[in-house]
């Protein structure tokens, strides 16, 4: 004969019966979530996208005329993601460059382009930045330079246009950098551009 068993028994097993397969269930599910979530960190390493394309906006809208630290940090933060290595001839400097970096200029920040920092008059009169040579040692380079530098190594600029001309309705318009070829107009973003812009970025650093 089979020993009887109590009701709390009975609900002991039903509640292991339904309760252990949803808790299986649910680790599986955060496992999966953990190896395939795109953009996470794990202990293998870091993951891409899920397009394999990173596109990076780095949004400034602090204006450097009053307080020039947040816009050289973002220009030099978009340059450390624009390269493949950090140590210069050292080793184990090797990263994975995003493939795309914006510098989107709202508010305030739209005069990152301004003649005022482009091109100032002495050219010594503009926002310096604070940062470090190759050989580690401090250096203070102009924000246009820093600036001219994150397009020469393909970052890309664009200007919030309603920024820009409820400060100056009546010109100028944006100074491009130096080793750019593209017209000042062709800085200035439009409704349908800055919603790709945000809609498609992977990651968006505001300063």
């Amino acid at each position: 004969p089979h020993a009887r068993i109590s009701k709390e028994q009975e609900m002991a097993i039903d509640f292991k019966r339904v309760f252990l397969p949803v808790v299986a269930s649910l680790a599986l599910v955060a496992a999966s979530a953990v190896t395939c979530a795109p953009g996470k960190s794990k202990a293998g390493g870091w993951e891409p996208s899920a397009d394999h394309v990173e596109d990076v906006v780095i949004s400034v809208k602090t204006d450097p005329l009053s307080d020039s630290e947040a816009a050289c940090v973002a220009v030099q933060i978009g340059i450390n993601l624009l390269s493949d290595d950090l140590n210069g001839d050292d080793p184990g400097g090797q990263v994975t460059p995003a493939d795309d970096v914006t510098l989107f200029l709202t508010l305030g920040g739209v005069n990152v382009l301004s003649p005022e920092v482009m091109t100032p008059e002495p050219p010594e009169a503009g926002p310096l930045c604070f940062s470090f040579d190759k050989y580690g040692e401090p250096i203070t380079p102009p924000l246009a330079a820093l600036v001219n530098r994150f397009w020469t190594e393909g970052g890309n600029i664009m200007v919030c246009p309603l920024c820009w001309f409820s400060r100056y309705p009546d010109g100028p318009m944006p100074v491009p950098p130096p080793s750019s070829d593209v017209a000042p107009e062709e800085l200035i973003g439009n409704g349908a551009g800055i919603h790709d812009l945000f809609l498609k970025a992977d990651k968006v650093i505001d300063f």
